[in-house]
Protein backbone atom coordinates (compact mmCIF):
# COMPACT_ATOMS: atom_id res chain seq x y z
CA UNK A 1 0.00 0.00 0.00
CA UNK A 2 1.24 3.47 -0.80
CA UNK A 3 1.00 6.24 1.78
CA UNK A 4 -0.61 8.53 -0.81
CA UNK A 5 -3.55 6.07 -0.96
CA UNK A 6 -4.36 6.60 2.74
CA UNK A 7 -7.49 8.46 3.77
CA UNK A 8 -8.05 9.48 7.41
CA UNK A 9 -10.73 7.26 8.93
CA UNK A 10 -9.96 4.17 6.86
CA UNK A 11 -9.07 0.82 8.41
CA UNK A 12 -5.75 -0.78 7.49
CA UNK A 13 -4.55 -4.27 8.26
CA UNK A 14 -1.51 -6.46 7.58
CA UNK A 15 -1.46 -8.64 4.47
CA UNK A 16 -2.10 -12.36 4.92
CA UNK A 17 0.60 -13.93 7.08
CA UNK A 18 1.85 -10.63 8.53
CA UNK A 19 1.04 -9.03 11.89
CA UNK A 20 1.44 -5.83 13.87
CA UNK A 21 4.34 -5.51 16.31
CA UNK A 22 4.62 -2.87 19.03
CA UNK A 23 8.24 -1.70 19.22
CA UNK A 24 9.78 0.37 22.02
CA UNK A 25 11.65 3.51 20.97
CA UNK A 26 14.65 4.13 23.17
CA UNK A 27 16.28 7.44 23.94
CA UNK A 28 20.01 8.10 23.94
CA UNK A 29 20.30 6.74 27.50
CA UNK A 30 18.50 3.46 26.69
CA UNK A 31 15.21 4.25 28.42
CA UNK A 32 11.98 3.70 26.51
CA UNK A 33 10.67 7.12 25.47
CA UNK A 34 7.81 5.97 23.25
CA UNK A 35 6.47 3.15 21.11
CA UNK A 36 5.70 2.72 17.43
CA UNK A 37 4.16 0.03 15.22
CA UNK A 38 5.86 -2.14 12.68
CA UNK A 39 4.55 -4.98 10.53
CA UNK A 40 6.38 -8.28 10.17
CA UNK A 41 5.85 -11.48 8.27
CA UNK A 42 7.70 -13.47 10.93
CA UNK A 43 7.45 -13.75 14.70
CA UNK A 44 10.75 -13.76 16.57
CA UNK A 45 11.23 -16.74 18.89
CA UNK A 46 10.85 -15.84 22.58
CA UNK A 47 14.56 -16.37 23.31
CA UNK A 48 15.69 -14.12 20.44
CA UNK A 49 17.42 -10.82 21.07
CA UNK A 50 14.23 -9.18 19.76
CA UNK A 51 12.28 -10.37 22.81
CA UNK A 52 11.32 -6.75 23.62
CA UNK A 53 9.01 -6.73 20.57
CA UNK A 54 5.34 -7.19 21.39
CA UNK A 55 3.18 -8.90 18.72
CA UNK A 56 -0.33 -7.45 18.88
CA UNK A 57 -2.14 -9.45 16.19
CA UNK A 58 -3.44 -8.63 12.74
CA UNK A 59 -6.72 -6.85 13.44
CA UNK A 60 -7.47 -3.71 11.40
CA UNK A 61 -6.43 -0.39 12.92
CA UNK A 62 -7.86 3.05 12.21
CA UNK A 63 -5.66 5.37 10.15
CA UNK A 64 -5.77 8.82 11.77
CA UNK A 65 -3.59 10.82 9.40
CA UNK A 66 -0.09 12.27 9.22
CA UNK A 67 1.64 13.71 12.24
CA UNK A 68 2.07 17.45 11.92
CA UNK A 69 5.67 18.64 11.88
CA UNK A 70 5.05 20.87 14.90
CA UNK A 71 3.19 18.29 17.03
CA UNK A 72 5.76 15.55 17.59
CA UNK A 73 7.24 17.14 20.76
CA UNK A 74 10.55 15.67 21.88
CA UNK A 75 9.92 12.03 20.98
CA UNK A 76 10.71 11.22 17.36
CA UNK A 77 9.61 7.69 16.49
CA UNK A 78 9.95 6.32 12.96
CA UNK A 79 7.20 7.35 10.58
CA UNK A 80 4.78 10.26 10.44
CA UNK A 81 1.59 8.32 9.61
CA UNK A 82 -0.55 7.60 12.69
CA UNK A 83 -2.93 4.75 13.48
CA UNK A 84 -5.06 4.22 16.56
CA UNK A 85 -4.22 1.21 18.77
CA UNK A 86 -5.81 0.71 22.21
CA UNK A 87 -6.70 4.39 22.44
CA UNK A 88 -3.18 5.59 21.56
CA UNK A 89 -2.06 7.29 18.37
CA UNK A 90 1.09 5.46 17.25
CA UNK A 91 3.32 6.06 14.26
CA UNK A 92 3.93 3.27 11.75
CA UNK A 93 7.43 2.38 10.58
CA UNK A 94 7.66 3.60 6.95
CA UNK A 95 9.03 0.25 5.71
CA UNK A 96 5.87 -1.48 7.00
CA UNK A 97 3.43 0.09 4.54
CA UNK A 98 4.30 -2.49 1.89
CA UNK A 99 2.82 -5.14 4.23
CA UNK A 100 -0.45 -3.24 4.81
CA UNK A 101 -3.68 -2.98 2.84
CA UNK A 102 -7.12 -1.47 3.31
CA UNK A 103 -9.39 -3.66 5.45
CA UNK A 104 -12.35 -5.29 3.73
CA UNK A 105 -15.62 -3.55 4.38
CA UNK A 106 -18.11 -5.77 6.15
Amino acid sequence: MLVRELVPGMLVKPVKGAHWILVPWRGHDGTVTGKYLSVSETTPPPAAHHSWLEPIGNDPLLYIGPLGRNSDADVHTPGRQLVLHSGQALSVDPSSWRFLRPADKA
